[in-house]
């Protein structure tokens, strides 16, 4: 549980595995606590689309761009509740990232968490 002076960031864990050599990579961000609207979840811009337990999506608006756009290599699938979040960002460099991967990584440490 996170500390009524605590905030939700002051509990994020990272990992990341894999390459763009190796084929692309997997970031899976976790948190004690709701992430919505922060982190990874800020560049989220429409096209959420839920898979299996999960919301995902292709659309965002990175940095300083004016419009938001599908991003073919790039895929963000979370879940958040007020215990616990979950992020599984997967970039692709051959633009097929694959939901079923994202989701696994994300129930693998959701789980994890209790």
């Amino acid at each position: 549980m996170i500390g009524p002076k605590q905030s939700v960031l002051d509990s994020v864990e990272q990992t990341e595995q894999g390459s763009f050599k190796s084929g692309g990579t997997l970031r899976v961000v976790s948190a004690r606590g709701n992430l919505s609207g922060q982190r990874e979840l800020k560049w989220v811009a429409g096209g959420v689309e839920p898979y299996r337990n999960a919301s995902c999506t292709q659309r965002f608006r990175l940095g300083n761009e004016e419009k938001p756009a599908r991003k073919a290599n790039l895929l963000l699938c979370w879940r958040t509740g007020a215990e616990k979040s979950v992020i599984a960002v997967l970039v692709d460099p051959n633009g097929k990232p694959s939901k079923a991967k994202a989701v696994r990584a994300l129930d693998k440490k959701w789980r994890s968490m209790g």
